[in-house]
């Protein structure tokens, strides 16, 4: 997403200035910053959103943990399209808060499953809270990673989401 300028109203409908505009306010106005999605799309949903366990991809459960989840070529590329900028992630998760040391990696793969064994030799920390960081909610909801280094997906390969974190031992999820 980048800046593209500014408009009168919020919906872009009115006065656009340009970034670089010199105007004259004479009366009380309000100007709205409008952005461009470039190279994707704003928000995409990738699965069915029916997973119920609360250990998934943030285990609260013990004081370290390390998640991997793939998600086949098919599924990016129909919620994100072909050599998208990846800027973001957020996972859906149960009612719980807990502080934890949070890094957030992806990959390009051919593997189509997990295993034990199944070893991944190069991944991109794409997100690093660098300390503890609060994670869940009181109530359940979506908890958004702002990526520190965005993932340039080559639309080809599964992708490989992998989450690790250490913190607090917490038993009380719901």
């Amino acid at each position: 997403r980048s800046f593209s300028g500014w408009n009168t109203a919020s919906d872009g409908s009115g006065t656009d200035y340009d970034p670089n505009d010199t105007c004259t306010i004479t009366d009380n106005t309000t100007l709205y910053a409008q952005w461009t999605v470039s190279g994707g799309v704003e928000c995409a949903t990738i699965g069915t959103g029916t997973l119920t366990s609360t250990r998934v991809p943030i285990n609260t459960y013990y004081n370290y943990f390390t998640t991997q989840s793939l998600y086949t070529a098919s599924e990016v590329n129909a919620a994100l399209r072909d050599n998208t900028l990846i800027n973001s992630l957020s996972f859906y998760h149960s009612a719980y808060t807990t502080t934890y040391n949070i890094k957030i990696y992806l990959a390009h793969t051919s593997q189509t499953a997990l295993s034990a064994s199944s070893a991944v030799t190069t991944a991109t920390e794409v997100f690093n809270s660098n300390g503890n960081m609060t994670v869940g909610a009181s109530s359940a909801g979506w908890q958004t990673f702002d990526l520190d280094t965005p993932f340039q997906y080559n639309g080809t390969d599964n992708l490989l989401v992998i989450v690790c974190g250490t913190g607090s031992y917490n038993l009380s999820v719901t």
